[in-house]
């Protein structure tokens, strides 16, 4: 009947405003919190993005872009949010952090477009039988899984593999792909995951005091 309908209407109602009120003001998720959780996410999906990057771009690379931009905006919007949480100084690293994400993005695609515009040298196919590269590539990955397992977990990232990736590796790209515009990429993508390492652990110091 209508009055039952009616009644079912305003309890569906009070319930969510209920829980709005409870979310907002009871229990409120901190915009720290969330923010963590995107960055967890971004650097996952950077991850899933570099796994699938060197193969024929497909749908696949379209909707990663446009999942990731969208967590680069939600960054924006929580380190707006989290100004009434934390002091100045706490912010400033939180943006610090965000900003090493997305040049993690922008140099992982300019990497990608160099080998794309050498496609007449080498082909993606080569590449999956190159042992160098595959090396290159699986560090990357496992590099990327720990830091998003760490982030996750609130736990310090250890940083010193990268410096020695640095020693051991790109030595090795110089030899193969001597270009100075790929190593330059590669350099700042292992520099910025560097310091988003450094952020996080300092993010996690300051949060203890």
């Amino acid at each position: 009947s209508i009055e039952v309908a009616i009644l079912r209407a305003t309890e569906i109602s009070l319930g969510i405003t209920i829980a709005l009120v409870v979310n907002r003001f009871v229990y409120p998720i901190r915009a720290e919190t969330r923010l963590k959780q995107s960055y967890a996410k971004s650097v996952q999906q950077i991850r899933d993005f570099f796994e699938i990057l060197f193969i024929e771009r497909n749908d696949d690379h379209r909707k990663l872009r446009e999942s990731l931009f969208h967590e680069f905006a939600k960054h924006l919007s929580l380190t707006k949010e989290l100004k009434y949480e934390k002091s100045a100084k706490s912010v400033k690293e939180f943006e610090k952090m965000s900003l090493q994400i997305r040049r993690l993005y922008r140099y992982m695609i300019v990497m990608y477009e160099f080998i794309e515009s050498q496609s007449k040298d080498i082909t993606f196919a080569q590449l999956k039988d190159d042992k160098i590269f595959i090396e290159f590539n699986n560090y990357i990955m496992k590099s990327l899984a720990y830091v998003v397992h760490d982030i996750k977990k609130r736990r310090r990232i250890s940083y010193q593999q990268i410096i020695s990736f640095d020693k051991h590796i790109v030595p090795l790209l110089k030899d193969k792909y001597d270009n100075e515009t790929f190593l330059f990429c590669v350099k700042m993508f292992l520099r910025a995951l560097e310091r988003l390492a450094i952020e996080h652990n300092y993010i996690l110091q300051l949060s203890k005091h």
